[in-house]
C-alpha cells in the first residue's frame, strides 16, 4: 500500500470510527497534559539553487513525529480552549532512501532531515458533549538541515513559521484522534557556501497528519 493509498483510507475511515467510539466513554475535555504520536503525508515544495542555476521541485513522503502539551479550558465562547504543543519530526531519507526537501544541485542535496516545533493551539470549536475539538496552529520550528555530496558534508539550522488546523475526536476514555494540518514557511532560502559555489534552497513544508493522542 504506497502513501497516497494509506492516506485516503484514513481520511475515510476517520468519521466512522469517531461516531463509533465517541459515546462509549463520555469524559470531557478538561485541563491536562498530554502526549502523542503521528504519521503524516509530507508535500514538499522545493526552491534549490547553486550558481545561476535554479530548480524547483516536489516530493511526497511519510513522515514520522512525537509531541506533547498542555490544554486548558477557557470557559469563553470566543476562545474555549487553549493550548501549547511541543514536537519532533524526524524526515530522513524515507521513501526508499531519497532524501526529502531536496534540490539536486550539481552532484550535491541539501535536505532536513529532523525538525523541532513549539505551538500555540487556541480552540476555534469545542462540542456541547466535550468531545470534539476544532483548533488551530502558530508557531515556530527549527529544522536541521544538510548538504551532502561532493566534497565535505556541511549542516545548519533555520528557523521557519508553521500554521495550520486541526480537530481532535475522543475515541474512548483518555484516548483522542486528531487530524491536523500544518504548513512550514522559511522567510528566506537556507545557504551553504562550499569550495567558492553558494548553493541555497527554500523549501515549504505541507503535512497532513493522523495522530494519537493520550490525556493524563
Amino acid at each position: 500500500m504506497n502513501i497516497k493509498t494509506f492516506m485516503g483510507l484514513s481520511l475515510a475511515v476517520l468519521p466512522c470510527v469517531a461516531m463509533a467510539y465517541s459515546n462509549q466513554n463520555e469524559q470531557s475535555y478538561r485541563t491536562s497534559a498530554y502526549i502523542g504520536a503521528q504519521a503524516s503525508y509530507l508535500i514538499t515544495k522545493d526552491k534549490a539553487a547553486f550558481a545561476n542555476t535554479n530548480k524547483k521541485n516536489t516530493r511526497h513522503d511519510a513522515v514520522f513525529s512525537g509531541f506533547i502539551g498542555y490544554g486548558k479550558v477557557t470557559n469563553d465562547n470566543n476562545l474555549p480552549y487553549l493550548g501549547v504543543e511541543l514536537g519532533y519530526q524526524h524526515r530522513d531519507k524515507y521513501n526508499g532512501g531519497s532524501n526529502i526537501g531536496e534540490g539536486n544541485l550539481n552532484g550535491r542535496f541539501i535536505n532536513a532531515d529532523w525538525a523541532v516545533s513549539a505551538d500555540i493551539l487556541p480552540g476555534l470549536f469545542y462540542d456541547d458533549a466535550h468531545t470534539l475539538l476544532i483548533y488551530g496552529r502558530a508557531g515556530l520550528e527549527r529544522d536541521h538541515f544538510k548538504l551532502t555530496g561532493a566534497g565535505n558534508n556541511m549542516s545548519k539550522n533555520k528557523l521557519m513559521y508553521r500554521l495550520g488546523v486541526g480537530l481532535e475526536q475522543q475515541l474512548l476514555r483518555n484516548f483522542y484522534l486528531r487530524l491536523d494540518y500544518t504548513l512550514s514557511l522559511a522567510s528566506n532560502a537556507i545557504t551553504f557556501n562550499q569550495a567558492g559555489t553558494q548553493y541555497s534552497s527554500k523549501p515549504m513544508f505541507n503535512a497532513i497528519g493522523l495522530g494519537l493522542s493520550y490525556r493524563f
